[in-house]
C-alpha cells in the first residue's frame, strides 16, 4: 500500500536516458575543452621554449577540440526534441524529432501572464550550442588551427552564454531575487561539473601526445597540471555548494532513513560516492604528485620529470575522467525527487535563504579560491628549497 500523498518514482524512458547522457557529456566536453584551451594550456604554451612541443599539444588539443564540438552537434538536437515530446502529452519521440514538429512547438503563444514562451530560449540556445559546434569543428581543417586560440576563446564566450540563456527571465515572477537564486542554483551544478569532468577528458586526450614531445615536454606537463588544479578548484567549489543547495531542494528536511528508501535517494547516493571518488583522487594529485612534480622540477631531473607528468599523472587524471562520466550516466536517473517519494512537497518555495546562500557561495568560492593559490605556492617554495637541500648532500656523499 502506498500512502495517497506520496509519488511512486518514475524511470526515465530509454530515449530520455541517452539523451540526457550525451548531452551533458557533449556540453561538458565542449565547454571543459574550451575553458582548458583558454585559460590552461594556452599561457603555458605561449612561454614554452620548444617549438616542435608546442605545435605538438597545439595541434592536439584543436583536433579535441573539433571532436568535442562534433559530439556537442550531435547531441543537441536529440535533446531539444526530448524537450519537446515531455511538453506534449501523448508524443513519442520519433515524432518529436520531426523538424515540422519542433517549429509547432517554437511557436506556442505565451501563456499567461509571461512575456514569451518559455520554449523560445531553449530553442535559442539549441541554436547558439549549434553555431559553436560548427565553428569547433572547423578546426579539423588544418589551415584553421592556426586559429585555434582565437576559436577557443569564442568557444569559451558562446558556451557560458548559451549555458545561461534559459535564465533569460520569461514572466515578472522570474526577475525576484530568491527564484533567480534558485534558479542559478540549478543551473551552475550541472555545468560546474560537466566542465570539469568534460576537461579531465580533455587532458586524458591530450596525455596521448607524450610519444611526440621532446624531453622539454615535462616541463609544459608539469605547468599544465599546476594550472589545471587551479580551474578543477574553482569547478569544484561551485559544483560542491550549488550542489549542497540543490540537494537541500530536492532532499530537504528528509532523514536519511528515508532517502536510502526512496530510490530518488538511492541514485543520489550513487552520484555523491562517484563525485567523491573523484575528490580523492583529486586530493592524492594535490598532496602527493604536485608537490613531487615540484620536488623534481626544482631539482632539474627532466628525465623524471617527463615520467612523472606524462605517465603516473595522466593514468590518475583517466580514472578520474571514467568516474566522471559514470556520474553523468546516473543523473538522468535523478528523476523527481526524495520529497515527493515521501509525500513533501516537489521543492521548498524561494526565499530570502536562496539569495543568501548564493551571496555565501561567492564568497566561499572568492575563499577557496585564494587559499588554494597561496597553500600551492606555500607547497612548491617547500619542494624548491627541499630539492636545492638536497643537491649538496648528493654532491658530497658522490665525493
Amino acid at each position: 500500500m502506498v500512502d495517497a500523498t506520496e509519488t511512486l518514482y518514475a524511470y526515465p524512458q530509454l530515449w530520455r536516458i541517452l539523451t540526457k547522457s550525451c548531452y551533458f557529456l557533449s556540453t561538458g566536453l565542449a565547454g571543459g575543452s574550451v575553458l582548458f584551451h583558454t585559460f590552461v594550456l594556452r599561457p603555458v604554451l605561449n612561454r614554452a621554449e620548444s617549438e616542435t612541443d608546442r605545435r605538438v599539444l597545439r595541434n592536439r588539443s584543436a583536433v579535441l577540440l573539433a571532436i568535442a564540438g562534433t559530439a556537442l552537434l550531435l547531441a543537441t538536437y536529440p535533446q531539444f526534441a526530448g524537450k519537446v515530446t515531455r511538453a506534449t502529452k501523448g508524443m513519442t519521440f520519433s515524432e518529436g524529432l520531426q523538424p515540422s514538429v519542433i517549429w509547432d512547438y517554437l511557436q506556442t503563444a505565451a501563456p499567461k501572464n509571461a512575456w514569451f514562451f518559455s520554449g523560445v530560449t531553449a530553442g535559442l540556445q539549441a541554436l547558439i550550442y549549434s553555431l559553436g559546434a560548427l565553428l569547433l569543428m572547423s578546426l579539423f581543417l588544418r589551415p584553421m588551427r592556426r586559429y585555434v586560440d582565437k576559436i577557443a576563446g569564442i568557444g569559451v564566450v558562446v558556451v557560458l552564454v548559451a549555458a545561461l540563456f534559459l535564465m533569460v527571465p520569461s514572466r515578472s515572477a522570474d526577475l525576484e531575487a530568491a527564484y533567480f537564486a534558485s534558479h542559478l542554483v540549478t543551473t551552475l551544478h550541472p555545468y560546474a561539473g560537466g566542465f570539469w569532468i568534460g576537461a579531465l577528458l580533455v587532458l586524458s586526450g591530450l596525455a596521448l601526445s607524450r610519444k611526440q614531445l621532446t624531453p622539454d615536454g615535462g616541463l609544459i606537463w608539469a605547468s599544465v597540471w599546476q594550472r589545471f588544479s587551479l580551474m578543477a578548484q574553482v569547478c569544484v567549489t561551485v559544483l560542491l555548494v550549488s550542489g549542497l543547495l540543490e540537494a537541500w531542494m530536492a532532499v530537504g528536511s528528509v532523514s536519511i532513513g528515508d532517502i536510502l528508501s526512496t530510490t530518488y535517494g538511492k541514485y543520489l547516493l550513487l552520484k555523491v560516492l562517484l563525485v567523491f571518488s573523484i575528490l580523492g583522487l583529486g586530493a592524492f594529485n594535490e598532496a602527493v604528485l604536485l608537490p613531487k612534480i615540484a620536488r623534481v622540477r626544482a631539482a632539474g631531473d627532466r628525465r623524471s620529470l617527463f615520467q612523472l607528468v606524462l605517465g603516473h599523472f595522466p593514468k590518475v587524471v583517466l580514472i578520474e575522467a571514467v568516474l566522471g562520466v559514470g556520474v553523468l550516466a546516473v543523473m538522468p536517473f535523478l528523476n523527481g525527487s526524495a520529497r515527493e517519494e515521501v509525500g513533501l512537497a516537489a521543492d521548498p518555495p524561494p526565499t530570502g535563504g536562496v539569495a543568501l546562500a548564493m551571496v555565501l557561495l561567492f564568497v566561499a568560492l572568492v575563499v577557496s579560491f585564494v587559499a588554494r593559490f597561496q597553500i600551492q605556492k606555500a607547497i612548491e617554495a617547500r619542494a624548491a628549497g627541499q630539492a636545492v637541500a638536497e643537491e649538496p648532500a648528493t654532491a658530497e656523499a658522490g665525493r
